[in-house]
């Protein structure tokens, strides 16, 4: 009995160790599927956080294949006035719709086409969501640089002032550094003169960095060269070159940060509450209030004054390094080389875009050269011109052209023969602007650094030198009331009386009304949920075609743009 009793205790400690093992199999188990179950959901957001991030930037690329595909239209086309950008680069949906088998920007573009039509997602309501972009950049030039057209100032509700708009900023509407030594060139000192009046830097700063981009290892007056750069604790030497990025300027003598790039960090072109130390919300007021008039008439000096800061982005927002635009006529074809070595043949090519007697005055200046005898006796008539005479004269300038003479050697006596390109008459007008449309002075591909009069704002006007602050001031007052058509070229200038004829002549090699390299933002967004991609793009020709030129990845400092306002659902 009593073994009994043992083996019946003995039988059931075992069962016990055996369910207790058993239990702590099932935990064990358990547990390893629990952590299974949290180790695959963990993938599982990976993926698609992960997926998202590739979404993206498919989303970002697709939006630069709109800017390629706006950079590779030819001018005309660019500037036709039904070209809306709030539904041509706002709230793009990435899918296409109905029975679409590609997005409408990925063909071809003829002149005769119709403007694209890229489906505008309903404001009101949002039913899916898809992947969407919208392209943004700096509102600070006339409302569209050609036409009047393109973007639309937009305020958003969540910041302090500011505005941008939608669709994105002509590069040539900003100073190229590279032009600065042109100036210098042309009028000694002109560079430091230029800086001085578009950034308000100082004297050392503005010499400092013409020493940088320039060739020679030669200090200005004010400037630092290798030898200045070699003395600091950690030296280093000048590019004497352009830079490579606009960052790279902040290694040249004299230059800070926060007048380089100024105080919006967030890169969204305002002053947020969060950025910077200002005194007050006033001088916040100021600040954006002064940045976001179109043209910065008086804004700038305003801004200075009235809270002793910068520009919101720095003077940063007003230079380049990439500018330029094709050498062709606003429909895409080469532009005629008045320089051209065969003086028939350039003949036989003028004679498809103005008169003849404008055709025959090119050549006669090729042969001459301008007189200095101001009074004509003659007409550029056929019988005047040997054309087994060769060239001695290169232009200039198509400007130089207006109210010239020719001294023109004969047997018996020189003649001086009148240039039909006048101001005098309305057919010398249209020959200017004609020759400025569809020829040039060179057969480069790339005319690099003229700026964008439709579209440069006012601290970059104030750079080129021969413009006084009241021309400035009467073209920027007129550029966006006169007619589109009389905005395509710079004769404008000459015809509202801003520049006399001499006034044109100095500074019409630096000016433009067009320009093929354009910056932007595009910002890459669901309606609900998912990352928020931003970067910064700036695409134009190339010798092998256009590409991009630069981007910068703007996803760290935070969206910088509400989501409502990219959807334009406000």
């Amino acid at each position: 009995m009593k073994r009994s009793v043992q083996s019946h205790c003995g039988l059931n400690k075992r069962r016990g160790v055996v369910l207790v093992v058993v239990l702590v199999i099932v935990a064990m188990v358990a547990f390893a599927g629990f952590s299974f179950v949290a180790s695959m959901s963990t993938e599982y957001e990976a993926v698609k956080i992960d997926g998202g991030r590739m979404q993206s930037e498919q989303t970002l690329a697709s939006a630069e294949a709109l800017m390629h595909w706006y950079v590779d239209m030819p001018r005309a086309m660019r500037t036709r006035a039904e070209f809306d950008a709030d539904s041509l680069f706002r709230n793009v949906k990435l899918e296409p719709s109905g029975d679409q088998a590609a997005l409408p920007f990925d063909r071809s573009f003829s002149a005769d086409a119709a403007a694209p039509s890229i489906e505008a997602v309903d404001r009101a309501v949002v039913t899916d969501n898809a992947w969407r972009f919208t392209v943004v950049s700096h509102g600070h030039s006339a409302r569209n640089t050609e036409t009047g057209s393109l973007g639309a100032d937009a305020p958003d509700p969540g910041s302090r002032g500011g505005t941008f708009q939608f669709g994105p900023e002509n590069e040539s509407g900003r100073l190229n550094l590279a032009l600065l030594l042109e100036f210098d060139a042309a009028i000694p000192g002109s560079g430091r003169e230029s800086l001085i009046r578009q950034t308000g830097m100082t004297a050392e700063a503005a010499d400092s960095l013409l020493d940088w981009i320039d060739a020679d290892d030669i200090p200005r007056e004010f400037g630092a060269e290798a030898d200045d750069y070699q003395r600091l604790p950690q030296p280093y030497r000048p590019r004497n070159a352009m830079p490579e990025t606009v960052e790279e300027l902040l290694f040249v003598q004299g230059v800070d940060r926060q007048s380089l790039f100024g105080r919006d960090t967030n890169r969204n072109f305002r002053i947020d509450r969060n950025e910077g130390t200002l005194d007050s919300l006033d001088d916040l007021d100021v600040l954006n209030q002064a940045a976001s008039r179109r043209d910065f008439t008086s804004g700038f000096e305003e801004l200075q004054s009235a809270s002793n800061v910068d520009l919101p982005s720095g003077w940063s927002s007003l230079i380049s390094l990439h500018s330029a635009e094709r050498n062709v006529d606003p429909i895409g074809r080469p532009r005629i080389n008045l320089n051209h070595s065969d003086l028939p043949q350039l003949h036989e090519l003028l004679l498809a875009i103005v008169p003849e007697e404008v055709a025959n005055f090119v050549v006669l200046m090729r042969q001459f050269g301008p007189s200095s005898v101001a009074a004509a006796t003659t007409s550029a008539d056929s019988d005047v011109i040997d054309f087994e005479l060769a060239s001695s004269f290169s232009i200039n300038a198509i400007g130089d052209l207006i109210d010239q003479s020719v001294t023109v050697s004969s047997e018996s006596a020189p003649v001086q023969v009148g240039s039909p390109v006048t101001l005098e008459s309305e057919s010398g007008k249209q020959a200017l602007r004609r020759l400025l449309s569809h020829a040039a002075i060179t057969d480069e591909p790339l005319i690099h650094g003229r700026i964008n009069i439709n579209a440069a704002p006012r601290p970059v006007l104030l750079a080129i030198p021969g413009l006084s602050e009241s021309a400035i001031d009467q073209l920027i007052g007129r550029r966006n009331s006169i007619d589109v058509d009389v905005r395509k070229t710079t004769v404008w200038l000459l015809e509202e009386d801003i520049l006399s004829v001499e006034e044109y002549r100095n500074v019409q090699p630096w000016l433009t009304t067009g320009g093929d390299v354009y910056r932007c933002q595009a910002i890459a967004f669901r309606p609900r949920g998912g990352p928020v991609r931003r970067v910064e793009l700036i695409v134009g020709p190339t010798a092998s075609g256009t590409r991009r030129l630069f981007r910068r990845n703007l996803t760290e400092p935070g969206g910088g743009f509400s989501k409502s306002l990219l959807m334009g659902e406000i």
